[in-house]
């Protein structure tokens, strides 16, 4: 099989490990999506492209700062409405790929705003010019500050939902299970969740090249790996894998289920059939699939099915 290259995160591609080590069955092979995604560049181009329209309607802002540094921005798409809820997507890119980004997660938002949900696609530092620690702050911060400013752009956000693809779902877990009565806005919270392709337990990750980037330890591993922070009062959370994924991906939805669901979460897990790891964020596009159903109930607070 072709190897493909694993991340660009200094400006060059890095190259993957030997080809023994992606075998079939190894952690390297089961973890790199693009190797059951042949089509993945495409697929990739299509979202960037669709969200490129998306983003030249009327009334959407693009590159709003939301922190200092450079990569920390998002585009904000509002309805009609000066009220209503708020879904905030994060994009993937294994935590380190610089060509992913908020471009190619806008193409999610227009479905969104018809339901009269304000959409926010968020963008951030990616390692190894942070570690997996500060990454999960800085997406603790960048919802803290969606929640202060939509007000000043005249918009009042009700329940906040997380949309997250692939790395964004492990980030958007993380974010589920965090405590928000200790934050700067302990009267918010998030309503609920949906993960799409996600890890929920980085340990594998330690044995794959793409931990290079990463720069984690078993016990950097273990403090952000959602499966070790499933709580009963976690929010409920809808999470979904391509059927066309790979086994180490698969369990990794129905390991984080099995947790959520022994704690008395509410969480409805799903398996795309026909999807992989890249496509499968787009059945978000389509108002009647169930899943798109099911995150929709949430922004309008009816829970997971």
């Amino acid at each position: 099989m072709t190897k493909q290259p694993l991340a660009d995160h200094t400006g060059t591609t890095s190259a993957p490990l030997d080809a023994a080590d992606t075998a079939p069955g190894s952690p390297e092979h089961e973890y790199n999506s693009r190797l059951w995604a042949p089509d993945y560049a495409q697929t990739l181009a299509r979202h960037r492209e669709s969200g490129q329209a998306a983003r030249c309607a009327p009334g959407v802002r693009i590159d709003l700062a939301w922190g200092a540094q450079e990569r920390q921005k998002l585009d904000l798409f509002l309805p009609p409405a000066a009220a209503g809820p708020l879904v905030v997507h994060i994009h993937g890119g294994f935590w380190q790929v610089v060509a992913s980004g908020k471009d190619g997660g806008s193409f999610l938002a227009p479905g969104f705003v018809a339901h009269g949900c304000a959409f926010a696609a968020v963008q951030y530092t990616l390692c190894p010019q942070i570690g997996m620690d500060g990454m999960v702050q800085q997406l603790r911060e960048a919802i803290a500050w969606i929640w202060s400013e939509l007000p000043q752009l005249g918009y009042s956000p009700g329940r906040t939902v997380l949309v997250g693809h692939s790395a964004g779902a492990h980030l958007a877990a993380m974010l589920a299970l965090t405590d928000w009565k200790q934050s700067v806005h302990p009267a918010r919270s998030i309503a609920g969740a949906c993960g799409v392709s996600g890890l929920y337990d980085l340990r594998p990750l330690l044995a794959t090249s793409f931990n290079l980037a990463l720069g984690m330890d078993p016990e950097c591993a273990a403090r952000n790996s959602p499966l070790d922070h499933v709580n009963k009062d976690a929010p409920p959370m809808l999470l979904a894998v391509g059927g066309l994924e790979s086994a180490s991906f698969l369990q990794q939805t129905a390991g984080f289920a099995e947790a959520l669901e022994h704690h008395g979460v509410r969480v409805q897990q799903s398996v795309l059939t026909g999807r992989n790891h890249f496509d499968a964020i787009e059945v978000l596009t389509d108002a009647a699939h169930p899943l798109t159903r099911s995150v929709l109930r949430l922004c309008d607070g009816e829970g997971a099915a």
